[in-house]
């Protein structure tokens, strides 16, 4: 009997300890578990505040790029990473006596991307550059340069969506809340707030343009249906006319008697219109891929700028031809000033 009661406590002994070590293994996993619960709930804040603080960033670039439709988005991130990859600058224009670049980097210089862009534009250019003094436009920023002095730096404030220059070398800002000129040295002649002819509250101009013939600043804004601005400048008197002819933001060309006026829309359509906003016709530029660009030369042949090609249409919308070309934007030629030839067609 002792024997009997001696084997049971060894018995209730061993599980006792064996319970007690379970215990302790259970709360050495409860408290593994725990740490790693802990670091998972952090990792995935980390990931939370990673995912909003992405969705800011790109709220914060479809913000002045509203009314482009999703299926282009996709189209736009190649167009960026295919520019950083061949060209650090995403606007190339040259203007009478002046070359302009646009570059999302407010550090880039003029002599560092002189070589790249010269072995995109050479093809569209019957010479090279020679003394032209050039824009470097930023965001919010416009840099000067007559390579490589740095001229004058610009700081509108606010979100830059084009610049132009004008035949007496002003330069013209358009921002998504109005426009600015400025002379040479980089002061302020005149600033003009859209909200004066925004048919939408919160709606930003966006395309510009210069009708040379007419002595007219054309801009495009962003509104669905969007509408046409011309001004003409007489000091600090504008004046407007507003037609309702652009669908979302768009890139625009005018023709050299100022008579008509071509945008490449988002809806993948090309658009002729005269200067009252008459549609004249369309072309359906969908197979073709985005429409990045547009302008008329002095011989009223229409460039059109797409991912990887330029196509030139005559007056008519007949296409004429089309070129290999990695270029994203491009300008009308003046041809009584110095400055790069359009595609020889």
């Amino acid at each position: 009997m002792t024997e009997l009661t001696h084997h049971r406590a060894f018995l209730i002994k061993q599980i006792n300890d064996q319970y007690d070590n379970l215990c302790l293994e259970l709360n050495e996993k409860e408290v593994e578990l725990n740490l790693e619960l802990s670091r998972s709930k952090q990792l995935v804040q980390d990931i939370r505040t990673s995912i909003e603080k992405l969705i800011t960033k790109v709220d914060n670039w479809l913000e002045p790029v509203m009314g482009i439709p999703e299926s282009r988005i996709e189209d736009t991130a190649k167009l960026i990473t295919d520019v950083k990859k061949q060209i650090p600058a995403f606007d190339i224009n040259i203007k009478p006596e002046t070359m302009k670049f646009i570059s999302g980097d407010d550090q880039i210089k003029l002599g560092e991307i002189v070589e790249e862009a010269l072995s995109s534009v050479v093809s569209m250019s019957s010479s090279l550059f020679e003394d032209l003094p050039g824009a470097v436009q930023s965001l919010d920023t416009v840099s000067v340069f007559d390579d490589p002095t740095l001229l004058c730096q610009i700081n509108t404030g606010g979100w830059i969506s084009d610049i132009e220059y004008l035949d007496n070398g002003q330069l013209v800002v358009c921002m998504r809340d109005g426009l600015e000129v400025y002379d040479d040295n980089g002061h302020k002649i005149v600033h003009y707030l859209s909200h004066n002819c925004r048919p939408v509250s919160g709606v930003g101009l966006w395309g510009l343009s210069v009708d040379r013939n007419m002595g007219k600043i054309v801009v495009t804004d962003t509104s669905d249906p969007g509408y046409l601005h011309a001004f003409d400048t007489a000091g600090d008197r504008w004046r407007y006319n507003r037609c309702r002819v652009c669908r979302g933001p768009s890139r625009l060309g005018v023709t050299s008697d100022g008579c008509y006026i071509v945008t490449s829309n988002p809806d993948e359509k090309l658009y002729k219109y005269t200067s009252r906003g008459d549609e004249l016709w369309s072309i359906d530029m969908t197979r073709d891929g985005p429409m990045y660009d547009v302008c008329v030369d002095d011989d009223d042949k229409i460039l059109v700028c797409l991912f990887d090609n330029v196509v030139v249409y005559d007056k008519n919308g007949k296409q004429i031809s089309s070129l290999q070309s990695t270029v994203y934007h491009l300008t009308e030629k003046d041809s009584n000033k110095k400055t790069l030839d359009p595609i020889k067609v």
